[in-house]
């Protein structure tokens, strides 16, 4: 089915789609695959299995096979499930019909309630390496030959997919690349799902499943599939900025580098490059920041100032707030994947691999954990300049109200220490903190820990909050004479 798109679905909703197509394609391919092992190749080797001419007997068939016919009845009901459960939503605009595939569906609702059919990958995977190992000894049958040439001939996938594997270790790896290929459509899909979308728990949820199931895979052999898998994040993402659907545009409130003063920007992200202009007309902007050079995007969100964050890059931390959840969630998601992207399919796959599901991280899966804390809000739509007088107007409002708790005046600040340490102090914080509770210190802006961070990196102390960062991710000099965090400043 084609895919027909306007702007009268935002950008995120068009992703999604997109997104819940590919999970559809994959299970319908994933099926016929299923359909040419049980009912081609499964009963040809029975049927030689039969006959004395051949060495095969039904050991090697039930070995090298398994459930590879539960698994097939399995999806194939799975299937016909899942079309019903799609929906294509179809809304007439200007001059134009669009069509959008599935944005509306509770896809992932649908893979929690079917989460008891991934129980029989556990008996798939444990008896994979055993089916191996029999496949080899079917391969170096002579009289097998003719067999193996008939599927060649017959298989809708051709020899150069396959990499090399001859076609039985090929298709006998079918169901370990599914497992992995869903298990990466649904973190794509719970980065691109809108806090507001009912489905958001479900999709998390419903990655967490198929998460633990891929770990029941042989390490070395989850890990190829993984980088396979992953390449479909460089298909989608190329098919998305031809779309220009990765593109965002708005009104932010940006805290100054010199003069820590709040000011009012319309942000452009195009490709790599975010610009902050004074006005949405302006044609010169006033910076343009490579996200290429983003070491992470932290939430720095506190009382203060709500619906903030930073952007990392090594000579400053970059804080922007939003003017509600949605919309900071948003951008966050946005920028974020920009920088996950810039990894290769192998660098992902070892990612997903050192961390638990979930985990606290910088990258897309940081992005689940920050997203189930998210509170559901409207999103607003800042396209002008009125509006930017009206946000305006609601930040002196805010200042406003919580000014006596939140202003330290300059004399004040001039007073505080700066509590700027090198290793060697932080080394004797350690000592201290092992003595105690045996805790470790964190960066609260890219959450690393210091006992894994490297010997050039030099950390630094809130003079108030008393917690640590490095200095990179602080934005601090040499020449500061104090150091207050953003969440105390």
């Amino acid at each position: 089915m084609s895919v027909m798109m306007n702007e009268n679905f935002s950008n995120q909703f068009k992703i999604r789609s997109s997104i819940i197509k590919a999970i559809v394609d994959n299970e319908e391919q994933y099926v016929e695959t299923l359909k040419f092992i049980a009912k081609v190749m499964k009963t040809d080797l029975e049927n030689c299995a039969e006959k004395i001419e051949y060495e095969v007997n039904d050991g090697h068939v039930r070995a090298v096979f398994g459930n590879i016919t539960d698994l097939l009845e399995v999806h194939g009901a799975r299937l016909n499930a899942l079309r019903n459960e799609i929906q294509v939503v179809e809304k007439q605009a200007v001059n134009e019909d669009v069509v959008i595939f599935g944005g509306n569906s509770n896809i992932g609702e649908f893979f929690v309630k079917s989460r008891t059919t991934f129980s029989l990958y556990e008996v798939y995977c444990s008896n994979y390496n055993r089916a191996e190992n029999v496949t080899k000894d079917l391969l170096e049958m002579p009289s097998l030959e003719s067999v193996f040439e008939s599927w060649n001939t017959s298989s809708h996938i051709s020899l150069e997919k396959m990499g090399g594997l001859k076609i039985l270790q090929f298709y006998l790896k079918t169901p370990l690349n599914y497992l992995c290929k869903t298990n990466v459509l649904l973190k794509a899909l719970a980065v691109f799902t809108a806090i507001t979308n009912s489905d958001l728990s479900d999709v998390i949820s419903a990655y967490t499943i198929t998460y633990a199931t891929i770990m029941s895979i042989e390490t070395t052999t989850r890990l190829q599939c993984l980088q396979e898998a992953y390449r479909i994040f460089d298909q989608l993402q190329q098919e998305w900025d031809n779309a220009g659907l990765c593109n965002k545009q708005g009104f932010l409130t940006k805290r100054g580098g010199n003069v820590k003063s709040w000011k009012i920007r319309w942000f452009t992200l195009r490709s790599n490059e975010l610009k902050y202009f004074d006005e949405p007309v302006d044609e010169k902007a006033l910076n343009t920041l490579d996200v290429c050079q983003c070491k992470c995007v932290c939430d720095t969100d506190n009382r203060m100032k709500p619906n903030c964050f930073g952007l990392v890059f090594d000579d400053r931390t970059y804080f922007i707030y939003a003017t509600n959840q949605s919309e900071k969630v948003e951008w966050m998601n946005l920028l974020s994947w920009k920088i996950y992207m810039r990894q290769t399919p192998e660098e992902k796959a070892r990612l997903a691999l050192s961390i638990p599901a979930l985990g606290h991280t910088t990258t897309v899966l940081d992005l689940l954990k920050v997203r189930l804390k998210s509170k559901r809000g409207a999103t607003a739509i800042l396209t002008s300049s009125p509006y930017k007088k009206q946000l305006a107007a609601t930040n002196r409002s805010q200042c406003a109200v919580s000014g006596n708790s939140s202003k330290t005046s300059s004399s004040k600040k001039r007073s505080m220490k700066k509590a700027k340490v090198s290793r060697s102090s932080m080394q004797q914080k350690d000592t201290v903190d092992e003595s105690d509770n045996n805790v470790d210190a964190e960066c609260f802006y890219c959450n690393k820990m210091y006992s894994k961070s490297s010997e050039i990196d030099g950390w630094i102390q809130c003079s108030k909050c008393m917690r640590w960062a490095h200095e990179a991710c602080s934005g601090c000099n040499e020449e500061d004479d104090n150091f207050i965090c953003e969440l105390c400043f």
